[in-house]
């Protein structure tokens, strides 16, 4: 057997080294910081006390931290809104200013939301997924409906045809009244006519609660006992309140009367007005009138549809008068009432709006005589300014009968009779002084009169010289006619008694 010679293990071991700690991601001083989150300020609601039913602006200041804002969201379950409600920071939804970092969402509370206080929670997410959180505080205010009562109508029982004006007194103790509106379909009107508190649509009183419309029944409306009117009164949080008139609709048609109209819209005193309107009636008319009381007329002044009293086409339908505005009118605006009768006895109205003014009297100024110290037998300018503001001057007349003229002798502005310049309101007249004429201080008295007969007084004062001017007389040339060349003479008698 062969021998197997000596075998020589050897194991060879390797010892790795332990890794000692060398500071690398064990949070050294090289460490980067860690995120900032956002914050959230100035969260707050306008107005802080809401009523059901009406809006309220939502604000609240994010501030960036390490990383930009991505939301904002409010949480409006308490008082009937979203989750997570996104606020604004664009300019809409409320947002007054985009990109200044104040978040807005304007939101409407619901009229069924539960009235309280509630604190609404905010919050801020940034890009790091941090978040910021803050409340809002709002208190919901019970919204109460809004009232009305009081419902009229101006004419019971109402003709059809007829011009009705209805009323009715509505109120919100919210002050959140949206609309007030009538059923006019008994009429023949719509369903939904406003009513209105602002001094139109026949409202006599603006603000004052008291809701109008005047309207005409159609001529086709049905006669019928106990039909009504209903009225609805509505606030912003969609709560009603309603009420109703009960009248008579009349069998007969009632005058339609259209096309009332008075011209001029506004006048002065003295002048004169044309009142006018078209009025038909299929069983005949009795009269139509106008009531001029308040502008010191008849209260049943007639109009007329004859050709005359400012009517220019007879039996046309169309009756009109002819008004002169009375001096001791005063000035105002007037609601003036016109009135058709039929055969029948049933009425009808219409009116006008007509504006008067006091007529501004003619001004006279700067009188004046040149030269203002005049011998006699010598010739003075008498001048003075007159101007109307609301019209023109029709004439300039000066009393001259302490020397020798009338007491009403025309002044001119017609470049005529001394007068300089035509049309400049400067009125004049050139005047001889006689020999005899009484010395002294002369007040002449000017009196202007408008086209509207009103007038304005002024004097012009004039001195009379005692001096009598010399007379010059019997002006003579010789030889007359003459050559060229030969010498003329020129003669002429002067006398003067000093």
């Amino acid at each position: 057997m062969k021998s197997l010679g000596a075998m020589r293990l050897t194991l060879v071991l390797f010892v790795v080294p332990a890794i000692l700690a060398c500071g690398c991601g064990g949070g050294g001083d090289d460490d980067p910081p860690a995120p900032t989150p956002p914050s959230l300020s100035s969260a707050s609601a306008n107005p802080p006390s809401v009523v059901q039913g009406n809006s309220v602006l939502l604000v609240a200041l994010a501030t960036p931290g390490s990383g930009a804002i991505l939301s904002v969201t409010v949480n409006l379950t308490s008082i009937g809104g979203l989750a997570a409600q996104a606020m604004y920071d664009d300019g809409t939804h409320g947002d007054l200013s985009a990109g200044n970092n104040v978040y807005s969402f304007a939101y409407a509370v619901p009229s069924s939301a539960t009235p309280g206080p509630a604190t609404l929670p905010v919050t801020a997410t940034d890009a790091n997924d941090l978040t910021a959180d803050a409340g809002i505080a709002v208190t919901v205010v019970l919204n109460h409906a809004p009232t009305i009562q009081n419902a009229t109508i101006s004419r019971d029982p109402l003709p059809p045809g007829g011009k009705v004006l209805i009323t009715v007194d509505a109120a919100d103790v919210d002050g959140n009244l949206l609309s007030v509106l009538a059923d006019l379909t008994v009429i023949g009107g719509v369903s939904n006519a406003s009513l209105y508190d602002d001094g139109t649509h026949g409202d006599a009183t603006p603000g004052n609660g008291t809701y109008s419309f005047e309207t005409v029944a159609s001529a086709s409306a049905t006669p019928g006992t106990g039909v009504s009117i209903s009225f609805t009164a509505q606030d912003t949080a969609g709560a009603t309140a309603n009420t109703s008139v009960t009248f008579d609709i009349s069998s007969n048609v009632a005058p339609a009367m259209s096309g009332e109209s008075v011209t001029p819209t506004v006048q002065v005193q003295r002048l004169d007005v044309i009142f006018s309107v078209h009025v038909t009636d299929s069983d005949g008319l009795t009269y139509v009138q106008i009531d001029l009381l308040q502008i010191l007329g008849s209260a049943t002044q007639a109009m007329y549809d004859d050709g005359t009293n400012g009517d220019d086409v007879a039996s046309d339908g169309t009756y009109k008068l002819r008004y002169t505005i009375p001096a001791a009118c005063p000035a105002g605006s007037w609601k003036l009432f016109m009135t058709a009768e039929d055969t029948l006895g049933e009425t009808n109205y219409a009116y006008v709006n007509l504006s008067t003014q006091a007529n501004d009297p003619p001004a006279l100024s700067n009188p004046l005589a040149t030269p203002a110290s005049t011998p006699r037998n010598e010739n003075v300018l008498l001048a003075i300014t007159a101007t109307d503001s609301d019209g023109t001057v029709s004439s300039v007349k000066i009393n001259m009968s302490t020397l020798g003229g009338t007491p009403a002798e025309s002044m001119h502005n017609d470049g005529l009779n001394g007068d300089a310049s035509a049309s400049d309101s400067t009125f004049s007249l050139l005047w001889y002084i006689t020999p005899g004429a009484s010395t002294g201080v002369h007040n002449l008295g000017v009196t202007a009169t408008d086209d509207d007969t009103v007038t304005d007084t002024d004097t012009i004062p004039l001195t009379v010289q005692t001096n009598v001017a010399p007379t010059l007389s019997n002006p003579t040339a010789s030889p007359n006619p003459a050559e060229v060349g030969v010498t003329v003479k020129f003669t002429v008698e002067v006398a003067d008694d000093a």
